[in-house]
């Protein structure tokens, strides 16, 4: 792939129904923008963009993420607002330096306890859900 210099993509505003795999070999991008598709999965290989910074991948029909989302160490910004998303990976924890994020108008019954290794988090909406209960090591 000749891409692997892009810092920043957005693909937002389409139709796309699906995130090929080969995404992987975009390995510089820090930016990535594919929010307002009608994406119902992310693929796994979506996690070997380890220089991520920001992610918006809200307004889609996404159920789940895949584990691999976990290697986005670097990640600042999360938006995942407006999905079904009815869980989020135990993975996320690793993201030690995100500071803010949007995961508003899903299905989430509940926040993993992982979110307790968060150390840089400064915002976290969960508005509008299907939240129950919060994990103990959320007021930790």
């Amino acid at each position: 792939c000749t891409l692997t210099m892009m810092l920043d993509l957005s693909l937002a505003s389409n139709e796309m129904k699906i995130i090929p795999p080969d995404i992987k070999h975009l390995s510089g991008l820090t930016k990535l923008k594919i929010n307002e598709n009608v994406l119902n999965q992310l693929p796994e290989e979506i996690g070997q963009l380890t220089k991520l910074l920001s992610i918006d991948i809200s307004e889609n029909e996404l159920q789940y993420l895949p584990a691999e989302i976990g290697n986005w160490v670097e990640i600042i910004k999360f938006s995942a607002y407006s999905n079904q998303l009815r869980e989020l990976p135990m993975t996320i924890g690793n993201w030690v330096n995100v500071t803010e994020m949007e995961l508003q108008d899903n299905a989430l019954k509940s926040l993993p306890r992982s979110i307790g290794q968060m150390v840089k988090v400064r915002k976290i909406d969960a508005s509008d859900n299907e939240m129950t209960i919060l994990p103990d090591e959320i007021f930790d």
